[in-house]
C-alpha cells in the first residue's frame, strides 16, 4: 500500500528470438512489469498504468520505462 491508494503490480514473462545480427538462433527473455497506482511518479497510459521493461539482453534492455504502449487490457 502506498501513501495515496492501493496499487497493483502485474508481471509478464515471455521469450522471443534475439534480433541482433550476431546472435542468430539465440533466445531472449522479455520481462515486463506494469504498476497501477495513483501514486506512481512516472508516465502512465489511459488506464493509469505505468510500465517498466526488464527485457534481456542487458544491455541494452536493463530497465526501460515505457511511455507510449499498446497493451491488450482484456
Amino acid at each position: 500500500r502506498d501513501a495515496t491508494d492501493r496499487y497493483h503490480v502485474f508481471a509478464l514473462l515471455g521469450m522471443q528470438q534475439d534480433p541482433r545480427p550476431d546472435h542468430q538462433g539465440e533466445a531472449m527473455f522479455e520481462l515486463l512489469f506494469a504498476a497501477k497506482s495513483r501514486a506512481v511518479a512516472g508516465p502512465t497510459d489511459a488506464y493509469n498504468m505505468y510500465y517498466y521493461d526488464f527485457t534481456t539482453p542487458c544491455p541494452p534492455m536493463c530497465g526501460t520505462e515505457w511511455i507510449n504502449t499498446t497493451v491488450n487490457h482484456n
